[in-house]
């Protein structure tokens, strides 16, 4: 029963349906690059003594396991698999993993519940950062960073999509359901967390089925690694996870559960985590402690601001909705929800003729200490929210906070 563990099993939950779902001939990989020529020998070559453990990695690292970069890291069941080769870093399978706390991936191997990954990692890594891959693991984004195969599988439906959007131009589109390209781009997908009521959502499609992965580009329609795609947890079920594993003394527990705090549902951009942790982590780490809101909830428009709207509801990225301010976080690719403030300013207009404030911040801005800082404490005047202090000991954390937040690569 071999369990993927650490980074790779991190890199097994941001890897997109469309490519967990395929499978490539390691053929496609010799495309004249270096890598793929590295990978498809990985792919084709087995590597000398190979055990049960390392030949399953090589045949799945071109089909369901073909988003996690190699070598991956891997807690084998055979003795002989605690060898390092090119394909599997050997882990000790921790002595508190409860074999409930494991999902099935099929063909006996196995990968930690997201609450039991997080534990993993959470050595010798800091508050902060794991708070912010928490916030990831709990949001409506994730940070996925192609292998070599992945490449080639986007690659292909790309040319799909391309196909299609051809097809619909000239009236030939049937909505070619199994190609993953353009028409699963068609299906409703993630771009909110609550709806207007502040109710949770359930990310699920018109059939029933998970919400589709779709991924976020750039204002001038470049791909980023950004994706967006359905919640994997809650900060309420990682926080009376990490309580419980404190009170059974596993080692990491209390960190998990520190950064499991600062943890707010429903962040659709890593700019979005990395305000909330700035914005509502506690004055002893060098967050402002505000009073917090609702991150990406709809809001929907009365009906004659509909047309001036171009759209029956939007979803606010930061939404204080008793004190009708919405605080919106525009960075460098779009958020999960595609109708972005960056997109049109009919959506802005609609909402402050419903008596919303809409603020507005830049990835720029927050990049810079000084600009966010001035920025930040003007916001807390328009919401009325009483700043931390600023004694000289709460802006050097501070400092080292905005440091730690911006430095980080999710």
């Amino acid at each position: 029963m071999p369990v993927l563990h650490g980074m790779s099993a991190l890199s097994y939950y941001r890897t997109p349906l469309q490519v967990e779902r395929s499978e490539i001939d390691p053929s496609v990989l010799l495309d004249g690059t270096e890598e793929g020529k590295r990978v498809y020998r990985l792919l084709t070559e087995p590597c000398p003594h190979e055990s049960n453990s390392t030949r399953m990695v090589r045949l799945r690292a071109r089909g369901d396991l073909m988003g996690i970069p190699l070598p991956l890291e891997l807690c084998p069941t055979e003795p002989c698999s605690m060898r390092p080769n090119r394909l599997v870093i050997p882990r000790r399978l921790p002595r508190h993993q409860n074999p409930a706390e494991l999902v099935s991936l099929g063909g006996g191997l196995m990968v930690p519940t997201v609450p039991q990954l997080f534990l993993e990692l959470a050595r010798g890594r800091t508050i902060v950062e794991l708070g912010l891959l928490m916030m990831e693991a709990c949001g409506l984004f994730a940070v996925f960073h192609e292998t070599a195969q992945a490449r080639a599988v986007l690659k292909a439906l790309r040319v799909v999509e391309e196909e299609e959007r051809a097809l619909e131009k000239i009236g030939g589109w049937e909505g070619r359901n199994n190609s993953g390209g353009f028409a699963a781009n068609r299906k409703p997908y993630c771009n909110a967390c609550y709806d207007e009521s502040g109710k949770r959502l359930f990310f699920l499609d018109d059939c029933g089925g998970a919400q589709p992965w779709r991924r976020a580009t750039t204002t001038i329609g470049k791909a980023t690694d950004m994706w967006a795609r359905p919640p994997l947890t809650t900060a309420n079920e990682l926080i009376d996870y990490y309580s419980r594993c404190v009170e059974r003394g596993i080692p990491a527990a209390r960190k998990a559960l520190q950064a499991a705090k600062l943890v707010l549902d429903g962040a659709a951009s890593p700019l979005e985590a990395r305000f909330a942790i700035m914005q509502f982590a506690p004055v002893s780490l060098g967050g402002d402690a505000w009073p917090r809101p609702f991150l990406n909830r709809r809001v929907r428009f009365l009906p004659e601001l509909r047309k001036l709207a171009g759209r029956d509801w939007c979803s606010c990225d930061e939404l204080w909705d008793d004190l009708k301010v919405d605080i919106e976080l525009n960075g460098r690719a779009f958020h999960a929800d595609e109708r972005g403030f960056s997109l049109e300013s009919g959506r802005r207009a609609a909402l402050e003729a419903m008596g919303y404030r809409v603020l507005e911040i830049t990835h720029g801005q927050m990049e810079d200490y000084d600009s966010f800082e001035t920025i930040s404490l003007s916001f807390a005047d328009v919401l009325g929210f009483r700043e931390a202090p600023r004694t000289s000991a709460f802006c050097k954390r501070r400092k080292e906070l905005h440091r730690r937040v911006m430095a980080f690569r999710f």
